[in-house]
């Protein structure tokens, strides 16, 4: 989809397009339709940019609104983590080595 000029004649408007893997050139011509067709490439041209600037702003807003997702769940499941231990140990539990564990004759704070 450009303007050419070859030796004497021209400026005239061809079109690539790709059939079966190969690129495939077609002339269009001189004058008005082929000053409608450039117009036309170029509006296409600007659609589909468009459309891609569109998909990637989505993607960017997607991409935030995840990390904002995983923020609140991350604090969330600190903040569980904090409650859970605090009644385990209001229940008598103490942590061994990563274990929760029932604390034995009254004794507090893991001494055992």
């Amino acid at each position: 989809m450009s303007w050419e000029k070859r030796g004497q004649n021209g400026p005239y408007y061809t079109e690539s397009k790709r059939i079966n893997g190969k690129i495939k050139r077609s002339y269009i011509g001189q004058g008005e339709l082929a000053d409608i067709a450039a117009q036309w490439d170029q509006i296409a041209r600007e659609n589909r940019e468009f459309e891609q600037y569109c998909q990637k702003e989505l993607k960017k807003e997607e991409a935030q609104k995840r990390q904002e997702i995983n923020q609140a769940l991350t604090t969330l499941a600190n903040v569980t983590d904090a409650l859970v231990e605090e009644a385990l140990k209001e229940a008598g539990f103490h942590n061994h080595k990563g274990q929760w564990r029932k604390k034995r004759d009254g004794k507090k704070n893991g001494a055992s």
